[in-house]
């Protein structure tokens, strides 16, 4: 490592040590909680967690009083480890999804009501995808995104459409709930035009410790009947592969 002489930032160390006070135990934390696993004062307390919820990385929940880290850690945690458990599994799946496609694939999930994107097999030739792995969507964006709400419990279902009425309009509502219908009745999404113009996919959703989706995208003109069933069946096979795989 490259010495550098210059002292260390005593609100950085700072800021770290009320980051390093969340645990898998203790995911929330009060102010006072804070106070009692640091030597810091509630006056500094605060400003350094009034920063990090001004850039985003601490949220509060007002039903509880307590802060906990938000989405912005879990896309770090990706693109810091490449190969984290989930990625190792279903690799080699999205391997054999390209191999069979040579198209792009995508794998996404949702982490607090947000699409994130873990991982990627691009075509090199031809269509590319600015859907990188890490990056952070709102929940109903695209093919995967949909495809996710489809698969999940009707609760959690309800909850997200219902915040999703602020911002969007009733077309777009009554869309969203046509795609969730399809994905419960035939558990796969087939779609064409939906980010860009152009481009088709056909997603499929994961079920394991978490609701997943792995999609196929593909210039449309490449794509006929007799190519969307067979991909179809493909991927419904790799679903139930992933699946099995990941809640042994």
């Amino acid at each position: 490592m490259k010495e550098l002489n210059v002292k260390a930032n005593r609100s950085i160390e700072r800021a770290f040590q009320v980051l390093n006070c969340f645990s898998i135990e203790e995911s929330e934390l009060s102010i006072k909680e804070f106070v009692a696993k640091t030597d810091l004062s509630r006056a500094t307390l605060y400003r350094i967690i009034k920063t990090m919820q001004e850039i985003g990385y601490i949220q509060y929940d007002s039903s509880t009083d307590k802060y906990r880290l938000s989405i912005k850690f879990y896309q770090l945690g990706v693109i810091a480890s490449s190969d984290i458990a989930i990625q190792k599994q279903v690799a080699p799946f999205m391997d054999e999804l390209y191999e069979v496609t040579n198209n792009t694939i995508l794998l996404a999930t949702l982490r607090d009501k947000h699409l994130i994107y873990l991982d990627k097999r691009e075509s090199e030739e031809g269509l590319k995808i600015s859907s990188t792995v890490g990056k952070i969507r709102e929940p109903d964006y695209g093919l995967l995104g949909k495809t996710i709400i489809g698969a999940l419990p009707e609760d959690e279902q309800v909850t997200i459409v219902d915040q999703l009425r602020l911002v969007r309009n009733n077309e777009e509502i009554e869309d969203l709930i046509t795609k969730i219908q399809q994905v419960k009745e035939q558990d796969y999404l087939y779609m064409i035009n939906e980010t860009t113009k152009g481009v088709a996919g056909i997603a499929v959703p994961i079920r394991a410790q978490f609701t997943m989706s792995i999609g196929v995208l593909f210039p449309s003109f490449q794509i006929d009947e007799e190519r969307q069933r067979v991909i179809i069946e493909k991927m419904l096979q790799i679903a139930k592969d992933i699946t099995k795989i990941l809640n042994e």
